[in-house]
């Protein structure tokens, strides 16, 4: 007999490597743009949640689309792994940003600051109810492997 009998190997969380994951274009765009809006909504007695949406929004968009997309095509994520996505991002674009105007004697800009810190803080919270809305709204026939 000539078969082989070898099991593929499989990756952490049981999914064979090269194994994509269907996208619920709508669940994910509303996510995307839901969680901003929706921290914005919640925060807006405070004042600074709809600044931080108003400032920060664009920008989660810009970056947090190509980002999402290729982690939810690859693997499944929880709302924990969208929050630290998201500071990761965060703090990957803004951080050599910060050390570079300070080792640097350089004034970029002061605002600078403000998106890092303001950032650090909001961008988790915005990935965690963006990945909360996507699993509440994601439909069953999107939950499968291709």
């Amino acid at each position: 007999m000539t078969e082989i009998t070898g099991m593929p190997k499989v990756r952490k969380g049981n999914t064979p490597k090269g194994t994509r994951h269907l996208i619920d274009p709508v669940a994910f765009s509303v996510a995307l743009v839901g969680g901003p809006v929706v921290l914005g909504l919640l925060g807006a007695p405070t004042i600074i949640a709809p600044i931080a949406v108003i400032f920060g929004g664009p920008l989660y968009l810009l970056l947090g689309l190509p980002i999402m997309l290729i982690r939810l095509s690859t693997r499944r994520s929880a709302p924990s792994d969208w929050a630290a996505l998201a500071l990761l991002t965060h703090l990957c674009l803004f951080t050599p940003l910060f050390l570079y105007q300070q080792l640097s004697h350089e004034r970029i800009h002061e605002m600078l600051i403000i998106y890092l810190i303001f950032g650090a803080f909001f961008a988790p919270f915005w990935g965690w109810i963006s990945g909360k809305i996507y699993s509440c709204l994601q439909r069953d026939f999107f939950k499968q492997t291709i």
